[in-house]
């Protein structure tokens, strides 16, 4: 057998037909392996056990029996994509004849590449030009951002938000905890005092020139008969004309700075934001109305007097906050007390869908 060859030194040789072939695991050097075969056989995890082995010769009796003319060797070219340079120089040079060729059926006058030249160099300088221009937008662009925010800087040290310094003080501060409104002219309506000499109610009836919509009126628009209309004069609560008419003036003066700063600004159109058309509305509600009533009232939906409503809740907390941060428990407990008239009934139930 094998181990009989190998231990009178000779070399093991494979068996003939009519033998009955032994299988053995040896150690071989690479220079005895000949070739590799494209077939693939798996092998049992153990070779020491005789039925390991048996396995594996079954399997190789069954390669032989399909591959008659012999086993298909692996080629390093096709299978494993291993090139020599000989190969290689041949691939290169099969590419190269392709490209001649294409190359050989171009043909360009002098004239038509003038032309292409001249279009080419046409395109060039329109790019070129068009960068030019971006650049001149971009560099336009940062000089008036700038400019703009040298003119908030004046509005905001004009009406004592910023100290000369640049510091923020107590009015920047309240400012800062404003969004749902004019932080400017709610500011200044906190400062000025305005808020001392009314009760919650008319507090709140106040407030909502600040967070009223277009569509309730009160704008100072020119009425049906082609008249403009007076949007204090409009007012049905008399005790509510004199503060409101102040609020007005303190939307100008804050609109005056602000043109003053050399920032686009319409005067009338900006106390025009500041609509009084809820301003009856809101008194009554605070005072015991009900939600009915008040549909009756105006011309509105009555989605958008409970989304207003919702607005003015909101301010109030806002200035509620601002009161906190400045120290002012007077405008505080005033302003919570408007809240607790403003929230009840219908308007502020919890909606079925949020």
């Amino acid at each position: 057998g094998a181990e009989a060859a190998v231990e009178a030194g000779g070399e093991p040789a494979p068996a003939r037909d009519e033998e009955s072939a032994e299988l053995h695991v040896l150690t071989l050097t690479l220079d005895r392996v000949d070739a590799f075969s494209k077939v693939k056989v798996s092998l049992p995890k153990d070779l020491r056990s005789s039925d390991g082995r048996h396995a594996v010769l079954k399997v190789l009796r069954e390669v032989e029996r399909r591959f008659a003319d012999g086993v298909p060797e692996l080629q390093h070219d096709e299978d494993l994509k291993v090139t020599t340079a000989a190969q290689e120089a041949a691939k290169l040079a099969r590419r190269l004849e392709g490209v001649q060729e294409r190359l050989g059926g171009v043909s360009l006058g002098e004239e038509e590449i003038a032309a292409g030249l001249a279009v080419l160099r046409l395109r060039r300088a329109a790019e070129e030009e068009e960068k030019r221009v971006k650049r001149q937008i971009r560099e336009g662009q940062v000089a008036l951002m700038k400019e703009e925010l040298r003119g908030m800087r004046r509005v905001l040290r004009r009406l004592g938000h910023l100290s000369e310094d640049g510091v923020i003080g107590n009015k920047g501060r309240v400012a800062c905890e404003v969004s749902t409104s004019d932080e400017l002219l709610v500011t200044e309506l906190v400062f000025a005092g305005l808020f001392q000499d009314l009760d919650p109610a008319q507090l709140a009836a106040l407030l909502s020139c600040l967070v009223a919509e277009h569509g309730f009126g009160g704008s100072g628009g020119k009425g049906k008969d082609g008249k403009k209309e007076d949007p204090v004069a409009m007012i049905r609560t008399r005790e509510m004309r004199e503060p409101v008419e102040r609020m007005r003036e303190l939307a100008k003066r804050v609109a005056t700075v602000v043109l003053e700063a050399k920032l686009p600004v319409d005067v009338d159109e900006y106390i025009a934001r500041f609509a009084t058309g809820l301003v009856d509305l809101v008194f009554d509600w605070c005072g015991g109305a009900k939600f009915a009533d008040l549909c009756k009232m105006t011309d509105a939906y009555e989605g958008s007097i409970i989304r207003a409503m919702h607005r003015l809740e909101e301010l109030l907390r806002q200035i509620i906050d601002a009161a906190k941060v400045v120290g002012n428990e007077e405008l505080q407990a005033k302003c919570e007390a408007a809240q607790k008239l403003l929230v009840r009934d219908v308007v502020f139930c919890p909606s079925l869908y949020t």
